[in-house]
C-alpha cells in the first residue's frame, strides 16, 4: 500500500552541547512499522546506553504498528483489522491503547463536530481499491454519488459500542469498519515520547514519518526548530520554512510532492 510521504527536516544546532555528561544520539529505523521510517534522538550516557533504548523503541512502535493495522492479522493480537472483522458478528477484547486511542478519537469526533470521524472506515476503502488499481496499472472511474451515499450509510458512532468495563469494542452493522490512519501515527508519537522519558531520556525528539514529537529542550537550554520544505519545490530544493516548537509540543507535515 502506497501513502503520502510526509515531508520534514529537523534543524539540529546546538546538539553537540552537554549535559550531566551526556550527549546526543540518533536512530532511524524503517523496520518499526506504519509503513514509514520511525526516528529516535535523544540523550544519553554512552552511544551504547542509547542504542538499548533505540531497540526498546523499534519494539513498542511495532507493537502500536499491529495493534492499529486494518490489513493484516498477527499471532496473539486483537487489533483494528480484528475488531473489523467481527463487525455485526461479535463484541472484541482490546488491549488498552486500543481502547484508549477509540475512545480519544470519538473527543476529536466531537469536538471537530464530526470533521475527524475514524467511522469512515466504508468510505475510505473504495478510495483505497481505487487508488490501488491504478497504481497497479489499471484504469479506475470515478463513483457515482449513490455508491458514496451506500457506504456513508455504514458509517456513525452508533454502529460503535464500546464497552470500557470488559474492554471490548464492537461494530453492530456488519458494514460498518473503523480507520484510525488519521490519528494512529500521531497517537503512537505521544505514548513512544512517555515511554522514552520513563527510560530516561529527557531530551530529544520522537520522529514517526513526519509526525514530530519534540522531548524536552536541547541539551543547551534551547528549543527546537523544524523546517518545512517549501511545497512543490522539489527534490532538488532545500528551502525551508522554520517553525520553533518547545518542550512537550507536537508538530506534523504532510506533503504530496514527494
Amino acid at each position: 500500500m502506497k501513502k503520502i510521504i510526509l515531508i520534514f527536516c529537523l534543524l539540529l544546532g546546538g546538539c553537540s552541547s552537554q549535559a550531566n555528561s551526556q550527549s546526543m544520539f540518533n536512530r532511524v529505523s524503517f523496520s518499526a512499522g506504519f509503513d514509514t521510517f520511525m526516528a529516535l534522538q535523544g540523550n544519553d550516557v554512552s552511544e551504547e546506553a542509547f542504542s538499548e533504548k533505540f531497540s526498546e523503541f523499534e519494539k513498542k512502535t511495532y507493537y502500536y504498528h499491529q495493534l492499529f493495522d486494518k490489513y493484516h492479522n498477527y499471532d496473539g493480537i486483537n487489533n483494528i483489522k480484528t475488531i473489523n472483522d467481527n463487525a455485526g458478528i461479535q463484541p472484541v477484547q482490546v488491549d488498552e491503547p486500543i481502547m484508549e486511542l477509540v475512545l480519544l478519537a470519538k473527543e476529536y469526533y466531537e469536538f471537530s463536530e464530526g470533521k475527524f470521524d475514524i467511522t469512515l472506515g466504508p468510505v475510505l476503502e473504495i478510495w483505497h481499491d481505487l487508488r490501488e488499481e491504478v497504481t497497479n496499472g489499471g484504469n479506475a472511474e470515478l463513483l457515482s454519488m449513490e455508491a458514496l451515499e451506500a457506504a456513508e450509510a455504514c458509517t456513525g458512532w452508533d454502529k460503535v459500542e464500546i464497552d470500557e468495563q470488559n474492554n471490548t469494542i464492537y461494530l453492530n452493522d456488519s458494514c460498518a469498519s473503523l480507520d484510525v490512519g488519521g490519528i494512529a501515527k500521531g497517537f503512537t508519537a505521544e505514548k513512544m515520547s512517555e515511554y522514552m522519558n520513563s527510560l530516561g531520556m529527557t531530551h530529544g525528539y520522537i520522529n514517526a514519518g513526519g509526525n514530530i514529537r519534540i522531548i524536552g529542550n536541547k541539551l543547551n537550554g534551547e528549543g527546537w526548530n523544524v523546517g518545512v520544505q517549501v511545497p512543490m519545490a522539489g527534490m532538488e530544493n532545500n528551502s525551508l520554512a522554520a517553525n520553533a516548537v518547545t518542550e512537550g509540543e507536537s508538530m506534523v507535515t504532510s506533503g504530496y510532492y514527494q
